[in-house]
């Protein structure tokens, strides 16, 4: 659609995940050079002046240097049921518009939109931790990227249509200090929707540093020493 949009002579705003692949986004950025156009991709923290304070805070090395950080999302998620067969497409949807490119194998799941299916979904590790992982680049600096990445995960517990991971760990090497990035849809203990945390935090990044860490998040950031006492807000 991006691409459609930017042959329409469109500026485009594309939500994240802005695409499937790697292979996909340089396509992207080969339309919007092609015909002249702005891409931007919508992952709101980039619009929070408050995380360029807290990231100036961690440079200026008012807790030492970076040695690790954890970018987490844990967010309860229901299972997305079970169908025998394709489901009926409601009268008011283009389907074929609505796959795009993915082939077209009919609706195989309750709902039309917002279940984990990798055909037409990247997963909670696209959805949501989108948003830590670009936390990181601003961190760490948009020119780099990592030398290599190892993932983890899966699909637990729930016998349902759903394919993408529930349970994900991502692990990323900077060469300078390990980064991970987590999310996870299942529950802290079974018939509860709360969620587990670490050192308080269900959503943002942990950075660990010499002197203590800093939770950051949508907001604002807190810094704790190695104690865990609460340094400043």
């Amino acid at each position: 659609m991006t691409i459609w949009a930017c042959q329409a002579g469109k500026d485009v705003f594309v939500e994240k995940p802005v695409c499937h692949s790697i292979w996909e986004g340089q396509r992207m950025l080969e339309a919007e050079k092609k015909y002249g156009r702005i891409i931007q991709a919508g992952t709101q923290n980039r619009s929070n002046p408050e995380f360029d304070r807290d990231t100036e805070y961690l440079r200026e090395g008012h807790i030492g240097a970076i040695k690790g950080i954890h970018g987490i999302y844990y967010k309860y998620r229901e299972s997305i049921g079970k169908v025998r067969g394709p489901q009926r497409i409601p009268a008011s949807v283009d389907f074929d518009l609505y796959q795009g490119p993915a082939p077209m194998t009919g609706l195989n799941r309750v709902n039309l939109h917002y279940d984990w299916q990798w055909q037409t979904g990247s997963g909670e590790m696209g959805n949501l931790a989108a948003h830590t992982t670009d936390d990181v680049r601003r961190m760490m600096g948009d020119d780099r990227q990592p030398n290599r990445v190892k993932s983890i995960g899966g699909r637990f517990l729930y016998d349902d249509d759903g394919e993408t991971a529930n349970q994900h760990l991502a692990i990323l090497d900077y060469g300078d200090f390990p980064v991970f990035v987590e999310t996870r849809n299942l529950p802290h203990k079974t018939g509860l929707k709360q969620m587990d945390h670490i050192k308080n935090s269900r959503q943002g990044n942990i950075v660990y540093c010499e002197g203590g860490y800093l939770s950051m998040g949508r907001g604002g950031a807190t810094v704790y020493s190695k104690e865990w006492k609460r340094i400043k807000s």
